[in-house]
């Protein structure tokens, strides 16, 4: 989250564009599922994956997010 608020470098700026474009993609769709967070965190290139609940943290910080437990679906 520190990157998201406060990037310091041009390493920092450069991730935080990443990320905000992953958020909104997956904000757009509006229904999306935990291998649609796996595609979208492949794009990314990163070392060590956040788990689903950092990524659901995340997200709650953006837009109201629901789960559905039945369809195992994420609802913005």
């Amino acid at each position: 989250m520190a990157i998201l608020k406060n990037p310091k470098t041009y390493a920092d700026k450069a991730n935080k564009v990443q990320i905000m474009s992953l958020i909104n993609g997956l904000i757009d769709k509006g229904k999306f599922n935990r291998s649609d967070i796996d595609k979208s965190l492949d794009g990314l290139n990163l070392i060590n994956k956040p788990s689903y609940q950092v990524m659901e943290e995340i997200l709650k910080q953006f837009c109201e997010l629901t789960y559905n437990i039945k369809t195992k679906t994420y609802t913005v």
